[in-house]
């Protein structure tokens, strides 16, 4: 086992990760970006310096919000149309996976976003599908794929149908994301039924705009992971080491269902001040299941090597804590369960333990 000693950067990168709430538009190398946008006549970037442009994504400015956070959204899918450009992020999306350490991904993103050039729905999906695959082969790392509709647009059941068509593939899940205060999971009930009908696991996006209502709307709506889930520590009482649950934080943990967490995310959209004020240690010594991600890795300037680095500085987080969010998360992937077994046996376990 690494000792709490051994932690520094380099160490922990080495060690085994698995990635589960990954987004590809939010993931693309700045410079990716500038060289797409003058590949395909993209000229709304506020810059192509790329050292400006690497600060302007950065949304770490203390006037954001999540729906300022999402408009940096605008241009990354914007040189994100055309099927080479798609094939390019996603495989730099998975090489720069394979180089944090990452031996199981999730990357998500949202066809319908994409079909604004030579690409409709179906396309996106057949490139994107051989993309990850072809990368996963590439870098000898699983990563797979998760489809995402828009909670606030109206295509849920048309995205779902089409994911129903190609499971049992690397499509392996469904979400929701987008904006949540205002659109809850439930306007979506027909398209999420006929996931559930066709066993097709989802994850859903809430308790990070929204609040505890929004966790326990995902939840009766049949989500088996929740992406991010923090704010459902408003229904939690600390007292020193002493936690005490309310009846709906209560509720969650007794599901057993993993919380995606994010935290530079979330301080970047300011639902805290701070990372010692931000709920995951917690929500770990309470014994909620949860994982550690990065949400965006360009906006947020983070990887999972850089989260775990910032827990370890502001809470004190070892190999224990790291090895029992990274099986957490292996456990609730979307992957098949040979393969979590074959993860857990030969590579992760191992891999803290040498």
């Amino acid at each position: 086992m690494v000792t709490a000693n051994a932690l520094n950067e380099e160490s922990l990168r080495r060690l085994p990760k698995v990635a589960l709430h990954d987004h590809l538009d939010g993931s693309l190398r700045v410079r990716t970006v500038v060289e797409l946008a003058a590949e395909v006549g993209y000229a709304g970037l506020p810059t192509t310096n790329i050292e400006e442009l690497t600060e302007w994504f950065h949304q770490d400015k203390p006037t954001n919000s999540l729906e300022t956070y999402l408009q940096a959204f605008g241009h990354t899918i914007a040189v994100l149309q055309e099927p080479d450009a798609l094939r390019r992020a996603i495989f730099e999306s998975v090489e720069d996976l394979k180089n944090d350490g990452v031996v199981y991904g999730e990357v998500r993103f949202a066809p319908e976003l994409l079909v604004r050039g030579a690409m409709d729905l179906v396309k996106v999906f057949d490139v994107a599908q051989a993309a990850f695959a072809d990368a996963s082969a590439e870098f000898g790392i699983t990563v797979n794929m998760i489809v995402c509709a828009l909670r606030n647009h109206d295509n849920s059941l048309l995205v779902a149908q089409e994911v129903v068509k190609r499971k049992g593939g690397n499509i392996v899940g469904f979400d929701l994301a987008g904006p949540e205060r205002g659109w809850p999971a439930s306007l979506h009930r027909e398209a999420l039924a006929l996931l559930r009908d066709a066993r097709v696991p989802y994850t859903l996006h809430a308790g990070e705009g929204d609040g505890v209502s929004s966790i326990e709307d995902a939840i009766a709506c049949g989500a088996s992971r929740i992406g991010h889930g923090v704010r459902i520590a408003d229904d939690i009482s600390v007292d020193g080491v002493m936690y005490t649950l309310g009846p709906r934080a209560e509720a969650v943990r007794a599901t057993g269902i993993l919380l995606e967490v994010c935290p530079t995310s979330n301080l970047n959209t300011q639902m805290y001040p701070d990372l010692s004020s931000h709920p995951v240690d917690i929500l770990f010594r309470a014994g909620f299941a949860v994982s550690i991600n990065t949400d965006n890795r360009l906006m947020s300037r983070t990887s999972i090597t850089a989260e775990w680095s910032r827990l370890a500085e502001t809470f004190g987080w070892g190999s224990n804590e790291f090895l029992a969010t990274t099986v957490a998360g292996l456990r609730a992937a979307f992957c098949d369960e040979v393969e979590r077994d074959r993860l857990l046996a030969e590579v992760v376990v191992p891999g803290f333990r040498g």
